[in-house]
């Protein structure tokens, strides 16, 4: 009977477990605006200055050469308070939420006055993203993980680097 009960204590908890280590998604997937696809959420991020649809934080430091957390922070910040001006919702939080948290009152980006980008084509297209999309050499030079650039892989981009 013991035996029992603890098999299925640890299936329940092998449940609860798996769940709760699930990862994020993508962050082109938090975003939404109605008669919008995912695509048009990727090409926003891009244009609102994101380092890529689905950045990570390793990216920002490639992506800009950000070291520092609070500089990445900020960065996501503003990216953010773009795709809000441009019409998006976020399943998470929004702008102005963000800039509540205490750890966040003295960013840059959320003082009063703080610039904030509009969204812009040619940002997208000249973005650290879509030139390792778009430029073998480029790739070879900036990416995260250099034995990935594909030479072949430049003839058909993806979507979102396309003008």
């Amino acid at each position: 009977m013991i035996r029992v009960l603890s098999i299925c204590l640890i299936l329940c908890l092998s449940g609860c477990v798996s769940k709760s280590f699930k990862p994020p998604p993508p962050i082109y997937k938090v975003w939404n605006q109605p008669g919008f696809d995912e695509l048009d959420v990727k090409k926003a991020l891009l244009e609102c200055g994101d380092a890529s649809p689905s950045s990570t934080y390793q990216m920002y430091e490639y992506a800009f050469g950000l070291k520092e957390e609070r500089d990445v922070i900020n960065y996501i910040l503003i990216t953010d308070a773009c795709m809000e001006q441009a019409g998006f919702t976020s399943s998470n939080w929004t702008f102005k939420e963000k800039c509540s948290w205490s750890h966040h009152k003295d960013l840059p980006v959320c003082q009063p006055g703080a610039k904030i980008p509009k969204p812009s084509i040619e940002r997208r297209l000249n973005s650290w993203y879509c030139k390792l999309k778009t430029d073998y050499q480029y790739c070879l030079k900036h990416a995260v993980n250099p034995p990935a650039c594909n030479p072949e892989g430049y003839k058909n981009p993806p979507p979102e680097c396309l003008p």
